[in-house]
């Protein structure tokens, strides 16, 4: 809405004709400087996307002036000291509710909401009072972003995006964040931290695939695309080799940093993180040479596109043993990925089942775990067979219409969750 009122505004300012090459030459300009900024300068400057609520602020100046006060002294004092007056309200009401608050800081969160939220309506009338106050809400709403989190101890972005390290004192869990989504976590207690949690729990599916499979089931060679903090590692046995591909060289510090994370360091198995685009990089791989692929691979949390297509499902096969195992990590908060395995299966012959665990926040045996839904292919004959004895891995639905997606060609509306 806001870019929307802009470029009205600018049309409606457009010249005669005549200077018309110069107006279009100067918004052009306009439009590098803002791409230059957002993509080569922000990464640099902020270990947070700051840019957005930044660009949402000043937009908020160039609002028109509603009315015109004649006393312009008292009214630009004004403008200056509600959003001061706003700012020291807000400060004092979260100092004394999170200390009430203690693990429930939604009534705080909309508390400060409603407060902020009510006192910008109230200045609409006043551009400059207006956007300060709305700048006040901006960081009123970092603020408790942050709280709920836990204590940020590290944070760093480049061209993938913002990852965070946050220790939570309330769960004893360290998080990884990439964006607002958790990419792994460990115990902070020294005793806990080779158990493995969110959505590789051991009573998980990851668990059925690692730990509860065939002891006949070969897992000498596995390959897994999307480090995370490296929580899979944690299931390697002596004599079995991990390969992680994992395209941002920042993940790998996190995961490799003892003072964060220490699945890489603790594995009983060997390992080696290939950095690059998981799929390009897997290509370099001999034929034939792993037992099970596991795809684990979000970009803040979404599964990139041209790691499930046609193209590359033929060339996972191609990578894969023929009894290997080839498993999905379809947790998705806006996409239902089902159809898609469904016709990625049937495209090539392979049997698929899925695991939906919802997880069970109260069992104290599964803290720190997250519900995940995960996919396994297999050939007829293959490792899944054992997996498929499991009930809570089931086939996919018989009214799932299946849907195959190729290099050229995807529609992530058919996969909305509605």
């Amino acid at each position: 809405m806001a870019s929307l009122f802009c470029h009205g505004e600018l049309a409606a300012s457009r010249p005669h004709p005549r200077h018309l090459t110069g107006f279009y030459l100067w918004m052009s300009v306009g439009g590098v400087l803002g791409g230059v900024f957002n993509t080569l300068l922000a990464p640099v400057l902020f270990d947070r996307v700051i840019e957005y609520p930044l660009g949402l602020l000043l937009a908020c100046l160039l609002l028109p002036q509603v009315t015109i006060d004649k006393s312009r002294i008292k009214a630009r004092i004004g403008d200056i000291i509600g959003p001061v007056l706003l700012a020291a309200l807000v400060i004092g009401l979260s100092r004394f509710t999170e200390s009430l608050a203690r693990n429930n800081y939604h009534p705080v969160f909309f508390l400060l909401f409603a407060i902020t939220g009510l006192a910008c309506f109230s200045f609409k009338e006043r551009r400059w009072r207006f956007a300060l106050a709305f700048g006040v809400l901006l960081l009123t709403m970092a603020h408790m972003a942050d709280l709920v989190r836990g204590n940020q101890v590290y944070a760093s972005r480049n061209f993938f995006g913002v990852k965070r390290v946050v220790a939570n004192g309330n769960t004893g869990i360290r998080y990884l964040y990439h964006g607002t989504t958790v990419h792994g976590s460990q115990w902070l207690a020294s005793d806990r931290r080779v158990t493995p949690l969110t959505y590789y729990h051991p009573s998980g599916p990851v668990g059925d695939i690692f730990v509860d499979s065939d002891p006949a089931t070969d897992k000498s060679h596995v390959a897994i695309i999307g480090l995370g903090v490296g929580a899979l590692a944690s299931y390697a046995h002596p004599g079995e080799h991990f390969t992680f591909y994992e395209i941002d060289p920042e993940v790998e510090r996190i995961a490799r940093n003892k003072r964060f994370f220490g699945f890489l360091a603790g594995t009983q198995g060997s390992l080696e993180v290939v950095l690059g685009d998981g799929r390009l990089s897997l290509a370099r791989a001999k034929p034939g040479g792993f037992n099970i692929i596991l795809l684990d691979a979000f970009s803040s949390d979404a599964i990139p596109v041209h790691l499930i297509t046609r193209e590359a499902v033929a060339l996972y096969l191609s990578k894969l043993q023929t009894q290997g195992l080839l498993v999905f990590h379809i947790s998705n908060r806006y996409l239902n990925l089902e159809p898609l395995m469904a016709g990625l299966a049937e495209e090539f012959g392979l049997r698929c089942i899925i695991r939906r665990d919802s997880g069970n926040s109260r069992d104290p045996n599964q803290a720190g775990k997250l519900p995940s839904i995960y996919a396994a292919m297999g050939r007829p004959g293959s490792a899944i067979r054992h997996l498929a004895d499991n009930p809570q891995w089931q086939p996919i639905g018989p009214d799932t219409q299946p849907i195959v997606w190729t290099d050229r060609f995807s529609n992530l509306i058919l996969l909305m969750k509605w």
